[in-house]
């Protein structure tokens, strides 16, 4: 059960993945793994994935930019940085 688990979201644009985000279980170190995915690039792709009964934890933890379907720019990206 993943009531007593510290999940975390990670993201992960623009880090050559192909992928936005993925979440973290602090405690087995590991990537959560859906359907054989570990990363996803909005929460729509997320959900199709997810197997289990505590979808709106893993959505609370969404920043706005994990709900929509945008490619980033990563030209952008790297000159904000």
């Amino acid at each position: 059960m993943l009531g007593d688990l510290l999940i975390r979201f990670i993201d992960i644009r623009n880090q050559g993945t192909g992928s936005r985000f993925s979440f973290w279980d602090t405690c087995t170190d590991d990537y959560y793994s859906f359907m054989g995915e570990e990363a996803w690039n909005n929460f729509k792709e997320f959900k199709e994935d997810y197997r289990g009964n505590e979808l709106r934890r893993f959505k609370n933890l969404c920043p706005e930019w994990a709900f929509d379907d945008k490619e980033d720019d990563m030209e952008k990206w790297l000159s904000e940085a």
